[in-house]
């Protein structure tokens, strides 16, 4: 299958989704002087035999996102003697694609790059949409858009890894949410069977990177509030993501409880709805103490989240229709009792 994201009449980003895609085969069809690779350690453990077609450079495969790693990147290529006509390949997750990307975006004002995202959270949210970027400070503070050039995924990557699958769970939650009724329902009826069931990963993954797309195509640079809706959860999610040290996909799912129980107590949603949005967030697959006490740090990264607008706190809320929208300067103690009640479930 092949989707095409269009960001101007001439800059495309052509995604493919196909098993067991032969990737020299595929890049060797893009016109391009030279190419490099940037992976990390552990991906290149797994995937040598198939990735091993160009000059690569490993970075370490923890979470952290730091200019040092970029400045490696950057000497690589200037070792390689890459120019604005040759392709930097990301092979790896939601880190090395915002790396590789960020790095492709300042090199020489801009060079190409091709992503080969390996788990599933990078295949169905990361790779797509061209956001780019490093943490300083506070979490994807410093970055840029740059479109991938092309796209390539292979669920047959993913389904063996289950750890992945379970981090990824947050994000297939929030297109589950968000979506047309369409491409809600049936991913409702695939998330059961998505980690078991290789036919519903791949069906999953279609729908989740159809609909994303449709999403980039229609405000590609996040100027329009289109894609905000691609937020839901978020703000939430990197605060907890800081404190606890866990995956993003986890904090995710975290972060949509905060939002749709803080949306319930402004009540903006009923508690029907409530409810029936809580049974789609079950399947979230992992476990987590969270702690009472952590109010105040989770309080002062809300505050400095880069979505903020400028106000002293700024969540994407949801309402009885399922409507998304921003709400701006909540008081605090409502804050913090959404908190208590979002670590009372995680005690």
């Amino acid at each position: 299958m092949e989707i095409s994201i269009n960001i101007k009449k001439r800059i495309k980003s052509k995604i493919i989704i196909s098993e067991k895609i032969d990737f020299k085969k595929e890049i060797g069809k893009f016109k391009y002087d030279r190419a490099v690779i940037v992976t990390d350690k552990k991906i290149f453990k797994i995937f040598k035999d198939r990735i091993n077609i160009a000059p690569l450079i490993t970075i370490n495969s923890d979470r952290t996102k730091e200019f040092d790693e970029i400045k490696g990147i950057i000497r690589f290529f200037i070792k390689n003697k890459m120019t604005r006509n040759s392709l930097a390949i990301a092979v790896g997750g939601g880190k090395i694609s915002d790396m590789t990307g960020f790095a492709s975006s300042i090199y020489l004002r801009g060079i190409r790059w091709i992503s080969i995202p390996t788990t599933l959270l990078a295949q169905i949210d990361a790779s797509i949409g061209g956001k780019t970027a490093i943490d300083f400070e506070a979490k994807n503070i410093i970055g840029s858009f740059h479109n991938p050039f092309a796209i390539l995924i292979d669920p047959s990557l993913v389904i063996s890894r289950k750890e992945n699958l379970n981090e990824a769970m947050g994000e297939i939650i929030k297109y589950a949410i968000i979506a047309d009724k369409n491409t809600s329902q049936n991913l409702q009826k695939l998330m059961p069977l998505i980690k078991k069931d290789f036919n519903a990963l791949k069906k999953a993954i279609i729908l989740c990177v159809k609909f994303k797309s449709k999403m980039v195509s229609k405000d590609p640079f996040d100027e329009k509030g289109i894609r905000e809706k691609l937020n839901f959860g978020h703000t939430a999610a990197h605060a907890i993501e800081t404190i606890y040290k866990i995956p993003h996909g986890n904090a995710v799912s975290l972060g949509i409880k905060f939002a749709v129980k803080l949306s319930r107590e402004l009540n903006l949603i009923n508690l029907d709805n409530y409810r029936k949005l809580s049974e789609i967030m079950k399947y979230d697959g992992f476990k987590i103490k969270l702690n009472k006490k952590d109010f105040e740090y989770f309080l002062k990264l809300v505050s400095k989240d880069k979505k903020n607008k400028g106000f002293s706190n700024y969540f994407l809320l949801i309402n009885d229709k399922m409507e998304l929208k921003g709400f701006k300067n909540i008081k605090e103690k409502t804050i913090e009792k959404t908190w208590e009640e979002l670590c009372e479930e995680y005690s």
